[in-house]
C-alpha cells in the first residue's frame, strides 16, 4: 500500500530556520515527543529525494517513508 501526504504550513519563520528543524527531524522528534516517535532511522539517502526512513512510533507501530519530492519556497 502506498499513500502520499502533502503538507503545507504557512510560517512566519525564515526558510533557513524551518529547513534546519526539518533536517534535524530524525534527532529532534524522539527527544521532543518520545510518546509519539520512539525512533527515526535513515535507511538510505541523505535527506534528499529518494531518502528512505524507518519510523517507529511510541506504541511500537512502524512506518517506512520515502521522500519523493521537496519544495522550499515562497508562495
Amino acid at each position: 500500500m502506498s499513500i502520499t501526504i502533502d503538507v503545507q504550513v504557512p510560517s512566519k519563520f525564515p526558510v533557513d530556520k524551518v529547513f534546519k528543524v526539518i533536517s534535524d527531524f530524525d534527532k529532534l522528534a524522539p527527544k521532543v515527543n518520545p510518546q509519539v516517535f520512539k525512533s527515526v532511522e535513515t535507511v538510505q539517502g541523505n535527506g534528499d529525494v529518494g531518502t528512505i526512513k524507518n519510523l517507529t512510533f511510541g506504541d511500537g507501530k512502524k512506518l517506512v517513508s520515502k521522500i519523493i519530492s521537496i519544495f522550499f519556497g515562497y508562495m
